[in-house]
């Protein structure tokens, strides 16, 4: 009873009768509107206001839609089903990304320790042992890269290796030789 009575309030703000369609409310609205000036003053501003306001209400009651807009999703599904869809997507999406960039993300997690003996990956003889790793060492040309500083086993010269070379070429030698 008591929306009834609110209703018959904004009606009257409006100056429209109990049973008036949404289209006379309508008229009324932006007939009230249109009488204010271009200049409106204090009273002015706060008399739009009450109409703008009893407007509102009015239209929400007349048109359940306007109550509380909803996201469209396109021929007349649930929103929740797109979201678990697109929660999915992304989730099956970032898995892709991951196994695509997999040996990206290996190298970048795996690390030889300094002391470990290592070999090429096609030969039975060491290559050399593992002194130290730098973070960002410059080589002659290009930019800092990962890199460890390895003695060679057949001449006893000490070279630097980037990360990835060691990495995807390399293997640790298997035993006590391999020991820090």
């Amino acid at each position: 009873m008591a929306l009834q009575a609110q209703q018959q309030h904004y009606l009257d703000v409006l100056g429209v009768k109990p049973g008036a369609t949404l289209d006379e409310i309508h008229t009324a609205y932006y007939l009230h509107i249109e009488r204010f000036a271009q200049d409106p003053t204090e009273e002015d501003l706060e008399e739009q206001r009450k109409l703008q306001h009893a407007y509102a209400v009015l239209r929400r009651a007349y048109d359940p839609s306007e109550a509380s807009p909803k996201v469209t999703t396109g021929a007349g599904g649930d929103t929740r089903k797109w979201v678990t869809i697109a929660v999915v997507l992304a989730v099956v999406g970032a898995a892709a990304l991951c196994a695509v960039n997999y040996s990206t993300i290996r190298l970048h997690l795996s690390e030889v320790e300094p002391g470990t003996v290592v070999k090429l990956k096609d030969r039975t003889a060491p290559y050399g042992t593992v002194l130290e790793f730098d973070d960002a060492h410059r080589f002659h040309v290009g930019q800092p890269v990962p890199a460890y500083k390895i003695r060679r086993a057949d001449t006893g010269e000490i070279e630097w290796l980037s990360k990835r070379v060691v990495f995807k070429g390399m293997v640790a030698v298997p035993g006590p030789a391999s020991a820090p």
